[in-house]
């Protein structure tokens, strides 16, 4: 009773805190987005610039906000992507040859790489250089962009202007190169300090800000989740799923992995994880703590799954958990003590039904021959476990013989 009540008390004080979140939040973004784009504006009275609509109707900035996120993070997605949309402001006036305008955008996209570099300054010595280095490339190219476009407005030789449209169509891509290395850099390390709360974090009440926002940057984009798979989030957020943890964080644990292995690069990550447990599995030293831990509890739960009608992708992910568990289950199965508790727990069925349906093992042959080296371990040992049939065809045969055999078989089999 007494757990049940703190986890209650938790609940509501988690529940308290986040309405008062919401309300203030809507503020914050305001000021937040408010000082994005008064800076523009303040450049542009120190410069003598107007500030008006712009040329195709559209207001200077619209910026969303992302609630859970580290202020930092919040920043620099909203810089980067106003710089975005002023580059693409600027495509799009020479596409349709809208010159009167571009320097206007030219001059917001440099104060918007100043406030950038500035607001990047606080980060470690070890990144701070490459950002530096990369912010004088930026700062030298907005100066000659702002430079070839500021005469644009005054000159009207259609030759004079077609050979500065070209060389202002150079400076810009070049420019966008750099601009996206350099905040890629900015997103790897904050990316890589959240993986390093989550890894080192003593107070498992202190991790729900850094999976939640890791949670937001997934939806940034692909890219984002390659960055995050490649700097160890899944590694930790799989280690946080197999911890004693509230269910609200083994929820929000999990539904960052499906968000981040949505790329190759994630589902990849999650692989060398059911592959780490079985490489674990051939140590003395690892078999006794998992057998303490649940471990050939947790591969039957996997075993246990079905593959999805008519969706590949999770076909072929259930296929890796099928053939990973299957190997470490037969690693693990010299001790005595897994064998009993694969027979008590009904394992055998299971699978003899991967080995004679293919459609129980998404036709994957990786997953039959891993599901009869299991039985034949099991079956050293318990052979009363067995049905006739199932010996005559699945054990006593060489393997060779037992895998073309099921390889071969229809849904029908009897």
């Amino acid at each position: 009773m007494a757990s049940g009540g703190d986890n209650f008390l938790e609940s509501l004080s988690s529940s308290v805190q986040r309405m008062h979140l919401i309300q203030i939040d809507s503020v914050q973004r305001w000021m937040g987005d408010l000082r994005l784009m008064a800076e523009c504006e303040c450049m542009y009275v120190l410069q003598s610039k107007p500030i008006s609509v712009d040329g195709e109707g559209q207001n200077e900035l619209v910026i969303t906000s992302q609630q859970d996120l580290p202020d930092s993070l919040q920043t620099l997605l909203k810089r980067a992507w106003a710089i975005t949309t002023e580059l693409s402001k600027i495509f799009y006036k020479l596409e349709i040859n809208r010159w009167q305008h571009i320097h206007s955008t030219a001059v917001r996209v440099h104060c918007h790489i100043r406030s950038l570099i500035n607001e990047s300054s606080g980060y470690t010595h070890s990144a701070s250089g490459e950002i530096q280095q990369f912010g004088r490339i930026l700062i030298k190219k907005c100066t000659d962009l702002t430079t070839i476009t500021e005469s644009l407005a005054y000159d009207e030789d259609e030759t004079t202007l077609a050979s500065m449209k070209a060389e202002i169509v150079k400076t810009l891509t070049s420019f966008s190169q750099s601009f996206s290395q350099m905040v890629e850099l900015i997103l790897t390390h904050e990316i890589k300090s959240l993986v390093n709360q989550l890894d080192t974090a003593t107070n498992l009440y202190s991790i729900e800000a850094p999976i939640s926002s890791l949670i937001e940057l997934t939806q940034e984009g692909a890219h984002i989740c390659q960055i995050i798979a490649k700097e160890g989030g899944v590694a930790v957020l799989f280690k946080l799923c197999r911890q004693e943890a509230p269910c609200y964080l083994h929820v929000l644990a999990l539904r960052a992995l499906a968000s981040i292995c949505v790329v190759e690069e994630g589902i990849n990550e999650l692989e060398k994880v059911v592959t780490i447990l079985a490489n674990m599995a051939v140590l003395d030293q690892c078999v006794s703590e998992m057998i303490q831990e649940n471990g050939v509890e947790l591969l039957l739960e996997f075993l246990h799954e079905r593959p999805p009608l008519g969706i590949s992708t999770e076909g072929a992910a259930l296929e890796r958990i099928l053939q990973k568990s299957a190997v470490t289950l037969a690693r693990l199965s010299r001790e005595p003590i897994v064998t009993d508790i694969a027979t008590s727990l009904n394992c055998i069925p299971r699978l003899i039904e991967l080995c004679r349906y293919p459609s129980e093992r998404n036709n994957s042959d990786s997953v039959l021959m891993a599901c009869l080296a299991v039985l034949r371990k099991l079956a050293a040992s318990s052979p009363q476990c067995f049905e006739d049939s199932d010996y005559q065809q699945l054990i006593k045969p060489r393997l060779v013989d037992s895998f073309l055999l099921c390889s071969n078989m229809e849904e029908s089999f009897v």
